[in-house]
């Protein structure tokens, strides 16, 4: 019988609804598990500059009346950035088979049967 996976308490609402639904769908190793973990921490890390660029607004005054990019924007930049990389080493992508569903890929240059 195989072991439920637990959700990491920590993620957000949204994250914690992504990573039931990619763990419905694949079967992750534990590697697997800790790169999509990093992802969603990464996606709320993003999610949260962004609420406060919305707030705040991407133009800050700074003390010697400089106007200036807040730095929520580069840190929603990063995150994003971040993100994306660690959902590109999952190799999950919903319109084309993915990694995990192909296999482990084509046998090292001079393999043969």
């Amino acid at each position: 019988m195989e072991e439920k996976i637990k959700t990491p308490k920590h993620l957000s609402a949204e994250s914690k609804r992504i990573w039931a639904d990619i763990n419905a769908r694949y079967k992750l190793e534990l590697y697997h598990l800790a790169i999509l973990k990093s992802a969603l921490e990464w996606h709320d890390q993003e999610q949260e500059a962004r609420r406060i660029i919305r707030a705040e607004g991407q133009v800050i005054t700074a003390p010697n009346g400089a106007k200036r990019r807040h730095p929520a924007v580069e840190n929603a930049r990063n995150a994003h950035v971040q993100f994306l990389a660690a959902m590109k080493m999952l190799g999950i992508d919903d319109d084309e088979e993915t990694e995990m569903q192909r296999g482990p890929g084509r046998p090292p240059r001079g393999y043969s049967v």
